[in-house]
């Protein structure tokens, strides 16, 4: 046990403290229970008992907060360092997919970038997903969703799809189930270019409009990332045209 609490850290010290607390607290309101009548204050002291419980149910909460603003930052900084550490596109897009599902807690999401030649939208990477899925006719409000966000720049979240007026008469989000959705743009320099999408067909409630304003740093981060692997592989490109060009003038 001493060996626990040593690694333990100092939230999970808080909150241990206040569960023993609490225990104790429950069993000497039990206590005076038994003696209300021949101790005068017994009932004062039960009141004053149950209102530091209550104090520490929010102050457990707020823990709760602090324990997701710290996971928060550590990720970004984790996906800043991650992202910057390659110039490889694909490995920076794996790399920024992993890091905002793990940030969103979401079930399933993808990847979208803006094509420089047709400024269309295109499927380039996710997770618990494929590109067979967003193409299906069941799938028309999460695609509608996208192009809102593409369009607007603006970042989309619903805590409950099924109750939310914007999308509860949609048939895909009653097929699919879908509960919590989050949607967000790709900007580098004021530009778009590109789409983040997460959802959960189980839980209501997964995505917070915090989360959005987190996802908000993350997808900043990224959208750099990406778009400077992109200029790299067309800096690449350009190197072999060039290249080849000499070969043949040779």
């Amino acid at each position: 046990m001493e060996t626990k609490e040593k690694h333990d850290s100092p939230i999970e010290r808080i909150r241990r403290d206040m569960g023993e607390f609490r225990d104790d607290s429950t069993q000497l309101q039990l206590w005076l229970g038994q003696y209300r009548t021949a101790i005068p204050q017994a009932q004062e002291i039960c009141d004053r008992l149950s209102q530091l419980t209550a104090i520490l149910d929010h102050l457990d909460a707020g823990l709760d907060e602090q324990v997701r603003e710290s996971t928060r930052l550590s990720s970004l900084v984790k996906v800043s360092d991650t992202l910057n550490s390659s110039l490889d596109l694909s490995a920076v897009l794996d790399r920024a997919m992993d890091v905002m599902i793990q940030a969103t807690r979401a079930e399933r999401g993808f990847l979208m970038l803006v094509d420089d030649q047709t400024g269309d939208l295109v499927f380039e990477v996710a997770r618990n997903m494929d590109r067979d899925t967003i193409s299906r006719p069941s799938f028309e409000v999460s695609r509608s969703i996208i192009l809102r966000v593409a369009e607007t720049g603006q970042p989309i979240v619903t805590t409950d799809a099924l109750r939310d007026p914007r999308f509860s008469g949609e048939d895909s989000v009653v097929s699919l189930s879908l509960r919590s959705i989050l949607c967000h743009p790709l900007k580098a320099k004021d530009r778009l270019t590109g789409v983040v999408y997460f959802d959960n067909r189980l839980h209501v409630g997964q995505f917070a409009p915090e989360d959005a304003a987190a996802l908000s740093a993350f997808a900043d981060q990224a959208a750099i990332a990406i778009e400077n692997a992109r200029l790299f592989e067309r800096l690449k490109e350009k190197m072999q045209e060039v290249s080849e060009l000499k070969t043949f003038q040779d």
